[in-house]
């Protein structure tokens, strides 16, 4: 409970997929928004994979896609922006044992989100360049 204790010694989570620069995908739970606030309250945080878990680059083994939390008056405008901007593919992740989409925790949406996955960290190193100029 971070009402009665805001300060972590230390948090430990799992990870979905870890490519060779330790970038992660999490989220494929579904329980992103109250794992990164758990992460941030923490003075330690620690992810946790086996082999099982490693790429080459994220996507590799992770197929369904980056999870991205939405409140749901957000969707649309979340999803539009992904997938002009940022070239995305977005799926709003539906559930399975009930009609509709899966609902959080927190009342949120979860947006599966597809990449061209070998390709979009050149996307985002050509962006920080343009900005430079």
């Amino acid at each position: 409970d971070l009402s009665r204790h805001p300060e972590l010694d230390i948090a430990i989570d799992g990870a979905d997929e870890i490519d060779l620069n330790l970038n992660l995908i999490k989220g494929g739970g579904g329980c992103m928004l109250q794992e990164k606030i758990i992460a941030f309250n923490a003075k330690q945080f620690i992810v946790i994979a086996d082999y099982r878990k490693r790429s080459g680059f994220l996507g590799q083994q992770w197929k369904k896609g980056l999870p991205v939390e939405v409140v749901p008056s957000a969707f649309n405008p979340i999803k539009l922006y992904i997938e002009k901007k940022l070239k995305g593919i977005v799926v709003l992740r539906m559930a399975v044992a009930k009609a509709g989409p899966v609902v959080t925790d927190n009342g949120n949406f979860i947006l599966d989100v597809n990449f061209d996955w070998p390709n979009i960290c050149l996307l985002y190193t050509s962006d920080a360049a343009d900005e430079e100029d």
